[in-house]
């Protein structure tokens, strides 16, 4: 259980990580748009788009995680009540 609780945590830092970074391109893009640079500004919202959608993989990788440990508590319960 305490592995599946590690892992818990590991993935919420890197969905964590991956929503700063979601942050960092959104003020990329927003700079390269103040400088007219639509290209540049272009490129920026796509590489923020894909960090986005690893971002929520992670979450939802959070979730599944969660649920996991739950039930390995619940499991664990159980064989100490018997």
């Amino acid at each position: 259980m305490a592995i599946a609780i590690a892992d818990q945590h590991l993935l919420e830092k890197k969905r964590k990580e991956n929503e700063d970074k979601v942050a960092e391109w959104i003020r990329k893009a927003e700079l390269a748009v103040d400088k007219k640079d639509r290209r540049s500004g272009s490129r920026l919202v796509a590489a923020r788009g894909s960090y986005r959608e690893l971002s929520e993989s992670f979450g939802q990788q959070v979730i599944d995680q969660k649920a996991q440990v739950e039930n390995l508590k619940v499991s664990l319960r159980k064989l100490e009540q018997s």
